[in-house]
C-alpha cells in the first residue's frame, strides 16, 4: 500500500485547520481534498469512493455522516479519524505533526483494511446521472427542468456563436446547477452554513469528472453589475458561460412563477445591463424562438455532442 492509493476526504468548517491538515497530507504524498460542510461530504461519499475521512469534531457525540440522504453509501466501510482535543486517546490532537499524521493514517487503513482495492472513478455518463437523480430527489428541482435548462443553455450559447465543446460544457453545467443548493437543502441543522455555490464549487473540485463544470456553476449567480454573489464579479470577468446559465435560470424561474413565455422573455430584457449582458440577453431571446426551445436535453446527450437538440 502506497499513499497513491488512498483518497482522503478532509471535512472542516475551520479553514486554517483544514489548510494546515491538507498541506501536511500533501507533504506525505496523499491525494486528498477539503470539504467544509457534512452535507456536502454526504453527496461526495455517494459520487467518488474516499479510502478514509478527517472529520474536524467540535462536541464529544461524533458527527453524523449519511444519516440525512436516502441511499447506498461507501461510508460505512470507510475508516473516520475524528479530531478534538482533550485526553481522548481516539482523538486526534488539532496540531498534528506530519509525522503523528502519518501514524494515524497508517493504523486506521492497515486495521480496516481500506486502501488496497478502490474502486475506479466513475464516468460522467453515470456521474451526472446520479447528480440529476439526487437533485429531483432533495426537491430542489425536477430532472425535467433541469434537462429543459441544459437544453435552452446549449441552444443561446450556439446563438451566441460559442464552439460546439463550450456549449455542451454550458449545457451539462446548467443541467447541474443547483448540486449545491441540493446538497445543502437535504441537511437540517442550521449549523455551518454555507452558500450553494460554494458547496457546488466543493463537490465539482472532490470529483474529477466533474471539475470542467466547476466555474459555471458556481459563477452563474454573479451579476452583470457586480452585485451578485458569491464574489461580486461584475462584466466580463464573469465566465460567459455562467452568464447564460444565470440568464436561463431567470427565464425558467419567471415560468415557473406562473409567467407567459412573452412575460418571461420581457423581464430578461428588463435586467439587461444590472444582471445580464445585454448580448446575452439578445442570443436568449432570439435562441427562444426555436421550435426546439421548449425539449429537454435528452439523456442520450450528456455523453454526446449537442446536434441532437440544437
Amino acid at each position: 500500500m502506497t499513499p497513491s492509493d488512498i483518497p482522503i476526504l478532509v471535512v472542516a468548517s475551520d479553514q486554517a485547520f483544514q489548510r494546515h491538515l491538507l498541506r501536511n497530507l500533501r507533504v506525505l504524498g496523499y491525494p486528498s481534498t477539503g470539504v467544509s460542510h457534512l452535507a456536502v461530504a454526504n453527496l461526495l461519499l455517494e459520487l467518488r469512493s474516499f479510502a478514509l475521512l478527517l472529520v474536524q469534531q467540535t462536541t464529544k457525540e461524533p458527527p453524523s455522516l449519511g444519516s440525512t440522504i436516502p441511499g447506498q453509501y461507501s461510508m460505512q466501510t470507510v475508516p473516520r479519524i475524528f479530531v478534538g482535543d482533550g485526553p481522548d486517546p481516539s482523538l486526534m490532537p488539532r496540531d498534528v505533526s506530519t509525522d503523528e499524521l502519518e501514524e494515524w493514517i497508517s493504523d486506521r487503513v492497515d486495521t480496516r483494511g481500506s486502501g488496497n482495492h478502490l474502486p475506479r472513478k466513475p464516468p460522467r455518463v453515470r456521474v451526472v446521472g446520479q447528480l440529476l437523480a439526487f437533485i429531483q430527489r432533495s426537491g430542489v428541482e425536477s430532472e425535467a427542468d433541469a434537462r429543459m435548462a441544459a437544453n435552452r443553455t446549449a441552444l443561446t450559447s450556439l446563438s451566441l456563436g460559442l464552439s460546439r465543446d463550450d456549449c455542451q460544457r454550458g449545457a451539462l453545467s446548467a443541467m447541474l446547477r443547483h448540486t449545491g443548493r441540493a446538497a445543502l437543502a437535504t441537511w437540517s441543522s442550521s449549523e455551518n452554513a454555507l452558500d450553494d455555490s460554494i458547496a457546488s464549487r466543493e463537490i465539482m473540485n472532490a470529483v474529477p469528472s466533474l471539475f470542467s463544470f466547476r466555474d459555471p456553476i458556481l459563477c452563474f449567480r454573479e451579476r452583470w453589475d457586480g452585485t451578485g454573489t458569491p464574489s461580486g464579479w461584475s462584466g466580463s470577468d464573469i465566465p460567459v458561460l455562467a452568464q447564460v446559465i444565470s440568464a436561463i435560470d431567470f427565464y425558467q424561474q419567471c415560468v415557473k412563477d406562473g409567467s407567459t413565455h412573452e412575460e418571461a422573455i420581457e423581464f430578461v430584457e428588463e435586467q439587461a445591463t444590472t444582471a445580464f449582458d445585454p448580448e446575452i440577453v439578445k442570443a436568449l431571446k432570439k435562441a427562444s424562438g426555436s421550435p426546439q426551445w421548449n425539449r429537454e436535453m435528452a439523456k442520450a446527450s450528456i455523453g454526446q455532442s449537442i446536434e441532437s437538440v440544437a
